[in-house]
């Protein structure tokens, strides 16, 4: 929770011991990723710079824990597949899991690292997704009972779009454009629907004006091409 929480591990990294404390965060430094979307290359260091990120923003412990963890699944990419990193929300899953054994990391702060190391590349596609898919996408976060975690989700997910070489100030519209959705969905309730709907016809309505919504949100944002 300090101003300057990458000072530590990187102090950590410096004298040795970050191998043997946090061994899946050290795996990470010496890892290439493409340069075109990551300016700094270097997994570990585009770690520590998503980590500054969440400091200057003054972020919850949830969320700064969330960012450290994010990538883990970058150390396990096969070497003939870098700098690509297919599928690595998905193999960061166990890592991510273990540290959070091993550490006695509160449920709830888990629940989020997990989220956002499974999900945070569809927060930075969000606009381009279907209205189903980002439906489902805030389902999973919760969004009916816990909109707090989307919104440390997205915190987390701007974080990491940001803690790279040269790109830390600039825009992040996904994050707006998620918290929009989010407000969107949470707004549709049981009475907008007819009166005569009832039983199982309720739930499944309601899932269906959500995406209406969610499809008309995304007619007034669609996105621009670039020429």
């Amino acid at each position: 929770m300090e101003t300057h929480a990458d000072i530590y591990f990187q102090t950590l990294r410096d004298c040795g011991a970050l191998k043997h404390l946090f061994p899946e965060i050290d795996a990470l430094f010496g890892v290439p990723q493409r340069p075109e979307y990551h300016p700094e290359v270097d997994c570990g260091i585009h770690t520590l710079m998503s980590l500054q990120q969440a400091c200057k923003a003054n972020y919850s412990l949830d969320v700064r824990f969330a960012v450290l963890v994010h990538d883990l699944g970058k150390a396990l990419t096969p070497v003939n597949e870098l700098p690509r990193h297919i599928m690595h929300e998905e193999r960061g899953v166990k890592p991510v899991t273990e540290l959070c054994e091993r550490l006695k990391v509160p449920t709830q702060t888990r629940q989020l690292a997990l989220s956002v190391c499974k999900e945070h590349l569809k927060c930075h596609q969000i606009m381009s997704l279907k209205p189903g898919t980002v439906w489902r996408l805030l389902q999973r976060l919760d969004v009916l009972r816990r909109p707090e975690r989307v919104e440390a989700f997205v915190q987390a997910c701007e974080c990491d779009a940001k803690g790279r070489l040269g790109l830390e100030d600039r825009p992040y519209p996904q994050a707006q454009y998620m918290l929009d959705a989010m407000q969107i969905v949470r707004s549709i309730k049981v009475q907008d629907l007819p009166e005569n709907i009832k039983g199982a016809e309720i739930g499944e309505m309601l899932i269906q004006y959500r995406i209406d919504a969610l499809t008309e949100f995304k007619h007034q944002h669609q996105v621009p091409s670039h020429s």
